[in-house]
C-alpha cells in the first residue's frame, strides 16, 4: 500500500514481484501462490511522462500539486531511466502479469487531483485486462485527500473507512 509516489512504488514493485514469481513458477521453483496478493494505491503516479491533457484542467483545482511540481518530481524520480520506462511508469508495463499472478489492485483517486487522469486511465486499463480491484473515485477531492481524515472532514474520513473495509476483505477479516 502506498500513496502518491508510494503508490507508484507499490505498483511497480507488485509488477516486478508478479513477473519474478511467474518466472520461478514456470521454472518449477517457488511457491504455488504469489507472495503478493493485493496492491493498494492511493492517488498514485502511474505515468511519469504526464502527457494526459486533463492534467491542465485539474491544476487550478488541486491545492497540492501542479503540472510543474509533478514534472519536476518525475524528472528527479527517474534517475537515469526514461520517463517511458515501465519500471517507473506502471501504466506502460505488461499488466497481464498481475492477472496471471492473481494480484488484486485496489485504489483511490481524487477528482481534483492532478494525477487523477492518469490514475483513472491506469484503473481502466486494469479493468480492460480483467484484473480484479475496487476503486474509489471521489469527485472534487485533492491529491491524497484521504490523508486529511485526521482533521475529521467527512470525505477523507469516509474514504479512510472505505479503505479499511477493502483491506479487511482482502485479508479475510470480513
Amino acid at each position: 500500500m502506498g500513496d502518491s509516489a508510494g503508490g507508484n512504488i507499490v505498483l511497480v514493485l507488485g509488477i516486478y514481484a508478479a513477473t519474478r514469481w511467474l518466472a520461478a513458477k514456470q521454472a518449477g521453483e517457488g511457491k504455488k501462490i504469489c507472495p503478493v496478493q493485493n496492491i493498494f494505491a492511493i492517488c498514485p503516479a502511474t505515468d511519469l511522462r504526464h502527457q494526459h491533457p486533463e492534467i491542465d484542467e485539474k491544476e487550478s483545482k488541486d491545492p497540492v500539486l501542479t503540472r510543474k511540481i509533478i514534472e519536476e518530481v518525475a524528472d528527479a524520480w527517474r534517475g537515469d531511466w526514461e520517463l517511458s520506462d515501465p519500471r517507473i511508469s506502471p501504466v506502460l508495463a505488461d499488466l497481464e502479469v498481475l492477472k496471471r499472478a492473481e494480484i488484486k489492485v485496489d485504489g483511490v483517486v481524487g477528482g481534483y487531483d492532478c494525477l487523477a487522469p492518469e490514475g483513472v486511465q491506469f484503473r481502466d486499463k486494469l479493468a480492460e485486462i480483467g484484473i480484479r480491484g475496487e476503486w474509489l473515485e471521489w469527485e472534487r477531492q485533492m491529491h491524497c485527500f484521504v490523508l486529511m481524515f485526521q482533521y475529521h472532514f467527512h470525505e477523507p474520513a469516509s474514504a479512510k473507512d472505505w479503505i479499511l473495509e477493502v483491506l479487511r476483505r482482502n485479508v479475510g477479516m470480513v
